[in-house]
């Protein structure tokens, strides 16, 4: 069951991954942002994305309640992982509205397997 599980997870990263490399192709300069559930899981997906995609120059970077950007590491960042608290902040509550005018994928993490 756990190599089942290991495989079902494997698989939905690559299929994330791949998500991720047609919109850097074809998405015009615009962010990916990706919302983890929890800002430990936001923490994983950005070391597991940043050693995948380091060879193609993406850059990846957490915005947390833990972790904060300045406009210019948000400027420069393909990927934004996030959490939905600090994505509700960032995009209704403050800010210049740069992330939330720069963004042209969206993708929210909510897959729980036991």
């Amino acid at each position: 069951m756990k190599r089942i599980h290991m495989l079902l997870i494997h698989t939905l990263e690559m299929m994330v991954v791949e998500g991720i490399l047609l919109h850097l192709r074809n998405g015009e300069g615009r962010k990916i942002v990706y919302i983890a559930p929890m800002k430990a899981l936001a923490q994983e997906v950005v070391e597991k994305f940043s050693s995948k995609l380091k060879p193609l120059n993406v850059i990846v970077r957490e915005l947390t309640g833990d972790m904060q950007l300045t406009r210019l590491e948000a400027e420069s960042s393909d990927i934004i992982v996030t959490t939905p608290e600090k994505w509700d902040v960032v995009t209704r509550k403050g800010g210049d509205g740069l992330l939330r005018r720069t963004r042209g994928l969206l993708s929210i993490d909510e897959v729980h397997l036991n």
